[in-house]
């Protein structure tokens, strides 16, 4: 039986199933229908091992390798929410910090969060923290990327600000890294043209440095 992969779909699938159904005696029965995997199926098994091998190469042989580079951005917007807002709108129209304290267990979260989550019910009040702090830790960033807030060499530090039981996570700049130690007294140095985000902080410094 000659291949059937030169055939259109239609007279193939008709071929095969009238070589698959033909009846020892009578005329021929109309035969059922199969689908593109069965025809496939029997057409490549019907090939020689070299027909095979010149499709593949024949194939192969016209296909251009292509790579695409490509860089996708998705830039996008949240709302932070009733209580990230009050502390944003603080921070950048009167350069105060806020925390939210939880009556339960007296946390005082900064940034504040709606929710305690050591109690899980809602936190209260409103608590003016800082504007000073102490450094907990840090690390020093000594190379520069473009999605960095400030080139290099600068680090990163968690402060416990004064009156908060939790440390915030910012900027450390303006001072000899190498003099950084746990323990010493930082205070914010805030931007003259703030919109409302954490960066309305440009960063912290150690207290009495200039």
């Amino acid at each position: 039986m000659p291949p059937l992969v030169n055939l259109p779909k239609e007279a193939a699938h008709f071929n095969l199933a009238l070589q698959l159904h033909k009846p020892e005696h009578g005329p021929p029965q109309r035969p059922p229908k199969i689908d593109n995997a069965q025809a496939r199926i029997y057409s490549e098994a019907h090939l020689t091992p070299n027909r095979r091998d010149t499709m593949s190469a024949d194939w192969l042989s016209n296909v251009e390798p292509m790579v695409y580079k490509s860089r996708i951005k998705v830039p996008y917007t949240w709302s932070v929410g009733e209580t990230g807002s009050r502390f944003f709108v603080e921070l950048r129209d009167n350069k105060r910090l806020f925390g939210k304290r939880c009556a339960g267990c007296n946390t005082v979260y900064v940034p504040p969060r709606k929710m305690c989550g050591r109690c899980f019910r809602d936190t209260d009040d409103w608590v003016e923290v800082g504007p000073e702090g102490t450094l907990q830790t840090f690390t020093v960033v000594r190379y520069s990327h473009e999605l960095q807030p400030m080139a290099a060499p600068f680090a990163y530090g968690i402060i416990l600000l004064d009156r908060a039981s939790t440390g915030l996570v910012h900027l450390i700049g303006d001072t000899d890294l190498a003099a950084l130690r746990a323990g010493i007294r930082l205070a914010p140095v805030f931007r003259e043209e703030r919109s409302g985000t954490i960066l309305d902080i440009a960063y912290f410094r150690p207290v009495g440095s200039r």
